[in-house]
């Protein structure tokens, strides 16, 4: 298991895998990041979020092996979420402050976005 493999299963201890879809798309809904396109696509074609995030190929696939997650729980804010792919000198991703009320979104805050 890489490095980023091991940040995204830190990840799917803090939050469901019901949380982190509701994420996904809430984010996605105020977003044009191809990252989040990407994995609504993935997740709307039935993925799970271990076969998107978890790659059994050796040679990772551009989409699949550049994905990360990572957040974090703070006292102040409930979530800090980064979220995003890079892909050689190509990727997009951003960081949102997130609250739940136990799976759904509660409210969402986009941060920093970035594009490479």
């Amino acid at each position: 298991m890489n490095n980023r493999e091991k940040e995204i299963r830190k990840a799917q201890k803090l939050l469901t895998d019901v949380q982190l879809l509701a994420f996904f798309k809430a984010a996605g809904n105020r977003s044009n990041g191809s990252a989040l396109k990407i994995i609504n696509e993935y997740m709307d074609s039935g993925e799970q979020l271990d076969s998107i995030f978890y790659s059994n190929e050796k040679d990772e696939s551009y989409f699949s092996g550049g994905f990360f997650l990572n957040i974090k729980k703070t006292s102040t804010i409930p979530y800090k979420i980064s979220f995003g792919f890079s892909a050689g000198d190509a990727g997009d991703g951003g960081e949102w402050e997130v609250t739940f009320d136990r799976e759904k979104i509660k409210s969402i805050t986009e941060g920093l976005w970035w594009i490479a």
